[in-house]
């Protein structure tokens, strides 16, 4: 209970802007979550994918990677490579290395999230997440001076998120 509210108050510390208060509670939150082990590893890894991105918006990329990688790690060792949250992950570490201008590992953090998100069950499948993914990797291509892959993939989430909102 108690890690749940650190988590929701650091949500909203995010919310609100304040990212050190969010990063605080949030670390207390994982710190309850990792002592009752294998019980909350699905929410301490959570937490970790959370506190990545809130570091990586702090501009502190060295601890969103450390938290991006130990978030990747647990959600793999819990579900196996081919996971909604393994892609989720991956797209995020895509989009960190892309901000830091290195595309080479931004491409295959985005196509490794691709070809997860492709393999997944209508169930299991988010389209916007999908569609989000072809737009970091349109990106990522673009950077590269690859404008046709780029098109492509930008015309691909285009399709989807009309598919989305009804469009097709």
């Amino acid at each position: 209970l108690l890690s749940g509210i650190y988590s929701l108050l650091a949500y909203l510390y995010d919310r609100w802007g304040k990212m050190d208060q969010a990063a605080e509670f949030y670390e207390k939150a994982l710190k309850i979550s990792e002592s009752r082990g294998t019980q909350d590893a699905d929410k301490a890894a959570t937490i970790k994918n959370n506190l990545a991105m809130i570091f990586k918006g702090l501009k502190q990329n060295e601890k969103a990677e450390k938290y991006y990688h130990e978030a990747l790690d647990a959600f793999r060792t819990l579900y196996g490579e081919n996971h909604a949250k393994v892609a989720s992950v991956y797209n995020n570490l895509g989009v960190l290395y892309y901000a830091n201008l290195d595309v080479d590992r931004a491409q295959s953090m985005h196509e490794k999230a691709l070809s997860i998100r492709q393999q997944l069950n209508g169930g299991e499948l988010d389209a916007s997440d999908l569609s989000q993914t072809y737009i970091n990797l349109g990106a990522v291509y673009k950077a590269q001076g690859d404008f046709q892959r780029a098109e492509e993939c930008v015309d691909l989430a285009k399709k989807i998120r009309a598919g989305i909102n009804g469009y097709l």
